[in-house]
């Protein structure tokens, strides 16, 4: 929810032509376009998450469904997964309760 609702603020603030300077990468232009993949691939991540909602599952057991082949998973892995479930819960796309049971 709020990371939709921040990519719509950025592309509304931030002109095409902007030079951005990634953390990682190469400085680019066209912040739109990136913006547009990301909302995207976040959409997209978020649909094979409700996809496969059917049955109880831990945080750690939803990482491959986010992450792909995601060895590990480590402490980000683990927020940024939580924080799909919870918007599958707050948005009503999930009616299971989060955190998810783990039996």
């Amino acid at each position: 929810m709020e990371f939709f609702d921040t990519i719509d603020a950025l592309e509304a603030k931030l002109p095409e032509d902007v030079l951005v300077l990634p953390a990682h990468g190469k400085p680019f232009r066209g912040v739109h376009v990136r913006l547009e993949e990301l909302r995207k691939e976040h959409a997209d991540k978020l649909d094979i998450l409700l996809q496969n909602a059917g049955q109880p599952r831990r945080v750690v057991d939803v990482f491959d469904d986010l992450f792909g082949n995601f060895a590990g998973g480590g402490r980000g892995g683990g927020r940024g997964t939580g924080g799909a479930a919870e918007w599958c819960r707050r948005t009503g796309a999930s009616r299971r309760p989060w955190p998810f049971p783990t039996a």
